[in-house]
């Protein structure tokens, strides 16, 4: 049974965290929530890139009661609940609406979904998704789409 992906848009949800973060280095955490694990490298690789590039650590989240920080996007029926440090991205490459050529053209989608609350001048993400076509990614080549990978996971940085 395929799980029900929402590409609506839920709404932000805040939390309020430590403002001491710890003294590591930043960590992007991804979870397939999806099926299909053709492309797990290339999100592996974007994430090591932006792990690279960005230099500071975020307090880390615990596990909140009652909360899902995917807020259902993904259609699993379980809540993703655990502790986090830094980010935590999940992710899926799924059926979509098809190549452009049907006359929809849609590649993706990403956005935070929790942020940080109490951190200044932004609110850092806490968690986030994306979400991909299939269809589409079938179509490029792997440089292509770590590329679009790493670009869409810049959107879940700040809230």
């Amino acid at each position: 049974m395929m799980n029900k992906i929402n590409l609506n848009a839920p709404p932000l949800q805040g939390i309020r965290t430590s403002d001491t973060g710890s003294k590591g280095k930043f960590q992007i955490t991804l979870r397939n929530m999806g099926t299909d694990g053709a492309y797990d490298a290339s999100f592996v690789r974007a994430k090591n890139r932006w792990e690279k590039v960005i230099m500071n650590d975020l307090p880390d989240v615990p596990a909140q009661r009652g909360i899902d920080w995917f807020n259902g996007v993904f259609g699993t029926g379980k809540a993703a609940n655990y502790s986090i440090d830094d980010v935590l991205i999940g992710y899926s490459v799924t059926e979509i609406d098809g190549m452009p050529s049907n006359g929809s053209n849609i590649l993706g989608q990403a956005m935070p979904l929790y942020v940080r609350l109490n951190s200044k001048p932004v609110s850092p993400t806490i968690s986030g998704m994306m979400i991909f076509d299939k269809a589409d990614f079938d179509s490029m080549n792997f440089v292509d789409v770590e590329l679009i990978i790493a670009h869409e996971m810049v959107r879940n940085k700040d809230g």
